[in-house]
């Protein structure tokens, strides 16, 4: 051992013997070795805290990497689909519509979350989000409550729109939204 510890050593058991005869100085150390001991304890867990949050930490960045990717993949196949989407809240509010509902009504997303005068072009979807969540009672939104409504678009046309719901857990709709229009006319035509 080196002169340093064998010093410590000594002086350690000069200072514990000589407690032994001092009640004061018993009371001291004694009081002294419960902070210590408390600090020690706090240190412990504050400690076992920063690997929590370490752990969670790793945790949360491993989870948004998990929706980046998603959001990679999904993202893309919803903004390039053929068919109109629009997702729907529970308060009846267009939270997204992607291009192609765009190019088959004429309304973009801030068209119909501003309050504009698209109302009466959204209205029979809307009411049709009223029949799809009475439907829900009757399980029918998981067999498909498909619909054919004819909608006035932005720049006045009147197309008929062919609407396929989803009912998400969450109360949300997903509507995928066909134009029909060119084949209803060249049906009426043959049948004429």
């Amino acid at each position: 051992m080196s002169n340093v510890v064998l010093a410590f050593l000594l002086l350690r058991s000069k200072r514990i013997m000589s407690l032994n005869q001092n009640p004061v100085e018993k009371k001291r150390m004694r009081d002294e070795n419960t902070a210590r001991g408390c600090v020690i304890r706090n240190l412990q867990k504050l400690n076992q805290r920063i690997a929590e949050l370490e752990y969670t930490k790793a945790e949360l960045k491993r989870v948004q990497e998990l929706l980046r990717k998603e959001r990679e993949t999904f993202f893309p196949i919803l903004h390039k689909a053929p068919y109109g989407i629009a997702l729907i809240d529970n308060d009846s509010k267009f939270i997204y519509v992607n291009p192609a509902f765009t190019n088959i009504t004429g309304y973009t997303l801030e068209d119909m979350s501003s309050g504009r005068d698209w109302s009466h072009a959204a209205s029979p979807i809307l009411e049709y989000r009223q029949e799809i969540i009475n439907s829900r009672e009757r399980d029918v939104i998981h067999k498909g409550l498909e619909k054919i409504m004819s909608i006035i678009c932005k720049n006045g046309e009147i197309k008929q729109i062919e609407c396929k719901p989803t009912l998400l857990d969450d109360g949300r709709i997903v509507v995928i939204l066909s134009d029909i229009t060119k084949w209803q006319r060249s049906d009426l035509a043959c049948s004429t």
